[in-house]
């Protein structure tokens, strides 16, 4: 069965958009990082795409209901190790219970749609990885048909290169990789600006 990972950090006060936080304070870091989340699940619960959907939290799962459980995702918890070993956790996790394909996603870009998440969805009948490359060189999405833990590991995280090294990789394996068009992550003021916020 299809599966849709939400990778997310617990929104807390001093704890999210830390970077973006030295410029704007943690009180508005906080409040943007709030709203990238609202367009994630939107974006997420708006798709017509029949599959299961979890969201995967940073630091603890929250006791008291928020917009997630809301919705009936699965919580859980990422694991420990640098993004790449967690999202590898999360996505080895999703084919053992599911089979697949998965799609990943994290919660920093606006720009995110019902229609992105479909494309990606769609095009994992055919090829064997999707990737949605961000603007400043990371990716906003990765979907695969079945498990690829290199994909994961030794990449170059929160890095410029990273887009470029993971589709590297995937082809020098031989894998077939459909990208998806590049989208913008909130992570500077620059980018505040450019979406009006």
């Amino acid at each position: 069965m299809q599966h849709l990972i939400v990778f997310i950090r617990n929104p807390r006060l001093g704890k999210v958009k830390t970077r973006l936080a030295a410029d704007i304070g943690d009180v508005r870091a906080l409040e943007v990082y709030q709203r990238l989340l609202s367009i994630t699940h939107g974006a997420v619960v708006g798709m017509d795409v029949p599959c299961r959907k979890s969201v995967w939290y940073s630091d603890c799962i929250p006791k008291e209901p928020d917009l997630w459980s809301a919705s009936g995702f699965e919580q859980c918890l990422q694991t420990e190790g640098d993004l790449g070993a967690r999202m590898q956790h999360a996505m080895e996790q999703a084919f053992r219970e599911n089979g697949g394909p998965v799609v990943l996603i994290g919660s920093d870009c606006p720009e995110v749609s019902p229609r992105i998440l479909q494309e990606a969805f769609r095009h994992l009948q055919d090829t064997d990885c999707v990737l949605g490359p961000a603007a400043d060189g990371g990716y906003y999405l990765i979907g695969c048909r079945t498990s690829f833990p290199f994909v994961f590991q030794d990449m170059p995280w929160s890095r410029p290169e990273l887009f470029e090294t993971t589709c590297r990789v995937l082809k020098a394996r031989g894998c077939r990789v459909h990208t998806l068009e590049v989208l913008t992550d909130i992570d500077k003021v620059s980018d505040l600006k450019a979406f009006g916020w």
